[in-house]
């Protein structure tokens, strides 16, 4: 969940924003928190074997839409970080 209005603009800017980016800016996150934690991994590793999946066959399906959403994340504060 993002809290959209801890800066103004913010709503708007993801309310125009491609739906085809926000899906792939939601794999990239949950991707990433998933390669940071072996827990959340063997939690839940239906969920993780099609977050991988998913995030592949968007990245190639769609690769405009996954560079988009990038920086996206970074905008939101949500890029893993460096």
């Amino acid at each position: 969940m993002i809290p959209v209005d801890f800066r103004p603009g913010v709503e708007g800017h993801l309310g125009s924003t491609d739906p085809a980016v926000l899906y792939a800016a939601f794999l990239r996150a949950q991707h990433e928190r998933l390669e940071r934690s072996r827990a959340m991994r063997e939690a839940s590793p239906a969920f993780d074997a099609w977050v991988e999946a998913e995030a592949w066959r968007v990245a190639g399906e769609s690769p405009d839409a996954w560079a988009a959403a990038e920086p996206l994340l970074a905008e939101l504060g949500l890029a893993a970080p460096a």
